[in-house]
C-alpha cells in the first residue's frame, strides 16, 4: 500500500514556484528574497506576487503606491499590459500613470520613447463600461484574458533571467498582464447593484445589515477565484482597500485581524478571506508632508522646479502579510506629486532617518560608493534623478535593510560588512565603479529588447569583492589602470 501511494505521488504534478516580479524600487527588497539566476549569481525575487494589496485610511496615497508599483513592473517587462479597473472614477489620464515610471529619468530622449511605448500598453476602465459594470463582470473579463493567454500559450511564453527552482533551467513564464482594482472596497457586486436600488434612506437597519453581509459573502466568493485566475493566466493583480475602525459590540478589546494590525483596525468590504489569499498586504499607516522645518511652505528636499511644501509626502509602510518573506518589516517611501513614488529619494530619506547610514554626517553628507559627491539635503532631489546616484543609494539601502531586518543564518553570502568597507573593497575589485553603477538590480526576460544594462544584484557585488564571482559587465568607463582615477564615478546632472 505504501508503495502504491508513493507511485501516485510520483505521477502528481507539483505546483510551480513563481518568482516575484521586480518594480525596480524599495518594495523589491521590502518583500523579497534572493534566488539563483541564469549564468550564476543571485536574482531578487521580490516586489510583485500574483495577488497584492495595499490598505490604508483615506488620503494615504494607496493608489499612488499601488499604481506606481504595477506601472514600474510593467515598464520592466516589454510587451506586458497594465489595466486599471477604477471603481472610484478617479483616474483617466494615461500620461500621469506612465509618468510614474522611474526609467530613463536622466535621459530625455530615451524617456520620451519609453513613455510613448508605455502609454500604448496602459488601459483604463471603470463601471460605466460593460466589462467593468460590476466586480462579477470584471472577473468574467479577467477569465477571458486568462483563456486567451492559455489558448495561445506559446505566443506569450518567454524565458527569463532567473532559474526555475524545480528544474534548474531558466524560468519560463507568460508575458505578464497587470491588473489594478482601485478599490476593492468600493467595487460593487452584481446582485447587490440590483438590491441597493430597491432600498432608500428609509431602509430598516436590519435590511441594510443583510445587504452588507451579502456583499461580504459575494466578495468572498470572487476573492476565492482570484489566485487561480492569476496563476493560470500570468495575471498580476493589485487591489486597494480602505482601513477602518472595528467596533466592539460587547465592550471587550477586539482581537487583531493580523499580528501587525491594530486591535481596532479592519479592512473594509474586502471579504473575510482577503487576509489569507493575498501574496502580500502592505499597510500605509501614515502620510505626512515633507516640509522644511523652518518654513512649512517649502519642501524639505527643494528643487529649482518646485517650491511647494505639498510636493512631497512621506509614507509609513508595514508589511502585514507576505508569502515570500517575513512579515512585520517597516519602511518609508517618498511620494511626489509629479513622479509618484521616488526611488532615489526614498532610499536617501530612509537612510537619513536611520542615523545617516551610509551618508556620513548631517554636516557632511556623502556616500562612500560615490566618493566626494555632496549629497546634502538641498541638492538630493535633483541628484536622485541621476541613475548612478540612485543605484548607489539603492545598494546602500538594501545593505542597510538586510542588516536590520534579515536573519543572517544560512545566507549564501555575508551581509554583515560595513558600508564603508563594502565601498573600499569595491574600489579595489578590478571593476570600474561606473560599470557597477550602470548595472540594474531587477530581472526581466532573457535577451529582452531595449535592455542595455548588466543585471547585478547586491549579493552578486558582495561575491565580486570577495573574489567569488567575475561577471562580464557592459562597460561605460575607460579601461582601469593602477593610476586611474576612475575609482570615483563620473556623475553628470
Amino acid at each position: 500500500m505504501a508503495m502504491r501511494e508513493l507511485m501516485a505521488l510520483a505521477d502528481m504534478e507539483e505546483a510551480r514556484n513563481r518568482p516575484y516580479l521586480n518594480s525596480g524600487g524599495p518594495l523589491d527588497i521590502f518583500n523579497g528574497k534572493y534566488i539563483p539566476k541564469v549564468g550564476g549569481g543571485y536574482a531578487l525575487s521580490g516586489g510583485m506576487g500574483l495577488t497584492m494589496s495595499v490598505i490604508g485610511k483615506a488620503s494615504t496615497f494607496k493608489s499612488t503606491l499601488m499604481n506606481g508599483a504595477a506601472i514600474n513592473t510593467c515598464a520592466r517587462f516589454p510587451e506586458s499590459t497594465f489595466v486599471l479597473y477604477d471603481t472610484e472614477y478617479s483616474v483617466s489620464d494615461k500620461n500621469r500613470l506612465a509618468g510614474m515610471s522611474s526609467l530613463h529619468l536622466d535621459d530625455p530622449d530615451k524617456r520620451a520613447l519609453h513613455l510613448t511605448d508605455l502609454k500604448r500598453r496602459i488601459k483604463i476602465t471603470d463601471p460605466t463600461e460593460d466589462a467593468a459594470e460590476s466586480l462579477d463582470a470584471w472577473f468574467d473579463f479577467m477569465k477571458v484574458i486568462r483563456d486567451d493567454k492559455v489558448k495561445n500559450y506559446k505566443d506569450f511564453e518567454v524565458e527569463t533571467e532567473v532559474i526555475d527552482l524545480e528544474t534548474g533551467k531558466p524560468y519560463r513564464m507568460l508575458i505578464p498582464t497587470f491588473v489594478n482594482i482601485d478599490s476593492w472596497s468600493e467595487a460593487a457586486v452584481r446582485q447587490l447593484n440590483v438590491k441597493n436600488e430597491e432600498f432608500n434612506a428609509d431602509t430598516e437597519m436590519k435590511d441594510q445589515r443583510t445587504i452588507n453581509m451579502e456583499e461580504g459573502w459575494q466578495k468572498k466568493r470572487l476573492m476565492r477565484q482570484l489566485p487561480k485566475i492569476c496563476a493560470q493566466g500570468g495575471i498580476y493583480t493589485y487591489i486597494s482597500g480602505h482601513l477602518g475602525k472595528k467596533i466592539s459590540m460587547d465592550g471587550k478589546p477586539n482581537s487583531k485581524d493580523l499580528t501587525y494590525m491594530g486591535q481596532d483596525e479592519a479592512a473594509k468590504a474586502m471579504g473575510n478571506n482577503f487576509y489569507f489569499l493575498m501574496s502580500a498586504i502592505i499597510k500605509i499607516s501614515n502620510a505626512r508632508a515633507l516640509v522644511d522645518k523652518n518654513d512649512r511652505r517649502l519642501t524639505d528636499y527643494p528643487s529649482d522646479e518646485h517650491v511647494s511644501g505639498a510636493e512631497l509626502q512621506e509614507l509609513d509602510l508595514t508589511l502585514i502579510r507576505s508569502k515570500n518573506s517575513p512579515t512585520g518589516f517597516q519602511t518609508q517611501l517618498v511620494s511626489s506629486q509629479r513622479f509618484g513614488i521616488m526611488n532615489g529619494l526614498s532610499y536617501y530619506n530612509s537612510l537619513r532617518n536611520n542615523k545617516y547610514y551610509g551618508l556620513g554626517t548631517p554636516n557632511k553628507v556623502k556616500n562612500p560608493i560615490l566618493g566626494d559627491l555632496n549629497l546634502g539635503r538641498t541638492k538630493i532631489f535633483d541628484l536622485s534623478l541621476n541613475y548612478k546616484v540612485e543605484r548607489a543609494l539603492e545598494l546602500t539601502y538594501q545593505l542597510f535593510f538586510i542588516q536590520n531586518n534579515w536573519s543572517f543564518r544560512d545566507q549564501p553570502v555575508d551581509y554583515s560588512i560595513p558600508i564603508e568597507v563594502f565601498a573600499e573593497k569595491l574600489q579595489g575589485s578590478g571593476y570600474a565603479i561606473d560599470d557597477i553603477l550602470n548595472s540594474r538590480g531587477w530581472w526581466t526576460y532573457k535577451s529582452a529588447p531595449g535592455i542595455d544594462r548588466s543585471y547585478l544584484t547586491l549579493p552578486d557585488i558582495l561575491e565580486i569583492i570577495n573574489g567569488n564571482y567575475k561577471p562580464k559587465l557592459i562597460a561605460v568607463s575607460s579601461p582601469r589602470t593602477k593610476e586611474s582615477s576612475a575609482k570615483t564615478p563620473v556623475i553628470v546632472v
